[in-house]
């Protein structure tokens, strides 16, 4: 049974993904932006949001709490959306890149480095954006337990890549191998810290 629900859910993925596709880059942003507030408020997870920010922001005013949560909805719309033209974006040129000069002893003499970040904007850009200005990458990925929508998301995660060199790995003992394999072949690796 629950193959049969995580391919239902696949093709609405794949409907959402083919009208993303359709529609010009600005509009498809605007849309995803809508239907994650929109749709988001009605989740689980906006309770858990709410509860969460009250937690940590005691003194904060509903008001002000559902406002951040909103924000937060909005991002991941957002995210979601350019995630799914992940190579588009980068082929038009919509990435701009600043400070490069504190790697650019990376880039010149191939040299490795371990870069972390969190979760925060559009976190999906940083391994393509790594890979495109000729740092060999490694990045780790937490798999979705949607078999289907995981193959569509690595397929396009992969997609975006432009080295043969550079990688994404599922969490796990065969990122672990990964990891240690890219090490030795001097590449160098992106960790997402925010997660276990």
């Amino acid at each position: 049974m629950k193959i049969i629900i995580y391919f239902l859910e696949y093709i609405g993925v794949l409907l959402i993904y083919i009208l993303y596709k359709i529609l010009p880059i600005n509009w498809s942003i605007k849309f995803s932006s809508f239907l994650f507030i929109t749709f988001g408020m009605f989740s689980s997870a906006n309770k858990t949001a709410i509860n969460n920010c009250k937690h940590v922001f005691p003194d904060l005013e509903e008001k002000e709490i559902r406002r951040i949560i909103k924000k937060s909805w909005n991002n991941l719309g957002i995210t979601i959306c350019e995630l799914l033209r992940l190579s588009e974006i980068f082929d038009k040129k919509k990435i701009k890149y600043k400070k490069l000069e504190n790697i650019h002893d990376c880039i010149k003499n191939n040299k490795q480095a371990i870069f972390i970040s969190i979760h925060q904007s559009n976190w999906e850009v940083l391994v393509p954006s790594l890979d495109r200005i000729g740092i060999g990458i490694g990045g780790i990925y937490r798999h979705i337990n949607n078999v289907f929508i995981d193959k569509l998301i690595l397929n396009i995660r992969r997609n975006s890549l432009v080295s043969k060199k550079s990688f994404y790995t599922p969490k796990g003992k065969k990122s672990a191998k990964d990891i240690v394999d890219a090490i030795n072949n001097s590449l160098s690796i992106v960790l997402l810290i925010d997660q276990k």
